[in-house]
């Protein structure tokens, strides 16, 4: 199962996708976060405990933001964002680094193929 914690990848993925669409940042992430925040109600709080704790705490609501996230982004995007640490920087950083996120990105996808 997915983790709040992803919710972290968000913001990171979509500032690096939208200026590479030429879409307003602030508006993507805007837009998604409240989407994702009355469907699955997801809190600031849980957010900001994933990245302090550094760590992926198992949740149902994590895997609905993630397919969420999958369904905005894209998944191929998401798996290059992944690999390439480099482009990744800050606190949010030591959450995506972790070899856990992206086994649950894989069992997230598969999950939504059989769905």
């Amino acid at each position: 199962m997915a983790s709040i914690a992803i919710t972290v990848l968000l913001g990171i993925c979509l500032c690096y996708i939208s200026v590479a669409q030429g879409e307003d940042t602030m508006k993507m992430v805007e837009r998604v976060m409240r989407t994702c925040r009355d469907r699955y109600k997801i809190q600031t709080s849980d957010i900001e405990t994933a990245i302090k704790n550094k760590k992926l705490p198992q949740d149902e609501k994590g895997r609905g933001f993630l397919m969420c996230i999958i369904k905005e982004v894209g998944f191929n995007q998401l798996k290059n964002m992944i690999r390439s640490g480099n482009r990744v920087k800050g606190d949010m950083a030591a959450l995506i680094e972790l070899p856990e996120f992206e086994k649950e990105l894989d069992e997230t996808s598969a999950h939504m193929a059989i769905a």
